[in-house]
């Protein structure tokens, strides 16, 4: 029920966007395209672990299951400190979410996404320190759980892929 509210969430905000970019005579550009698309790769590297985490969690391999998630968590950190660094040199480009209807769709989209990472990386963090008998059953809570939080990771990093083509692409 979450992931489908999320869904609705941004479904809103992405046709927001489309409403108000058919109707702009100028739309802009984003001078940061080359953060985009590290912070893109970031993000599938970081679902890549996520997945390979879940796998590590069935087969019992607690130790392997937290050092995939920490990296996934790590590159989540990353991927947030790359947007902070992002915002910031907008802002020193004067480009403020006043500027024009683009760069405030840009603010409210990209800063929606950020909130959601940050609980995606709150939610793998609790389960980076679940205990061992977690997986002691054949479906543990612990495999469980990893397998709703990557459907969540997922579901940001197709959002993320969506928010680049809109706006460091298109």
């Amino acid at each position: 029920m979450f992931l489908a509210s999320d869904v609705l969430l941004f479904g809103g905000l992405f046709s927001a966007y489309f409403m108000l970019r058919a109707g702009s005579i100028t739309w802009g550009w984003s001078p940061h395209r080359h953060l985009a698309i590290a912070n893109t790769v970031n993000l599938l590297t970081s679902t890549v672990c996520f997945a390979a985490a879940i796998a590590a969690a069935r087969d019992r391999r607690i130790s392997q299951f937290r050092q995939l998630t920490w990296i996934g968590l790590v590159l989540g950190v990353i991927f947030l400190g790359v947007k902070a660094y992002e915002y910031q040199d907008d802002l020193a480009l004067a480009l403020y979410p006043r500027t024009s209807t683009r760069i405030g769709l840009y603010y409210l989209l990209t800063a929606v996404h950020a909130a959601h990472v940050v609980g995606g990386l709150i939610v793998s963090g609790r389960l980076v320190l679940a205990r061992a008998k977690d997986c002691s059953e054949p479906a543990g809570m612990l495999v469980n759980r990893a397998e709703a939080a990557l459907l969540y990771w997922a579901f940001l990093t197709i959002v993320w892929v969506i928010i680049v083509v809109l706006f460091y692409v298109w």
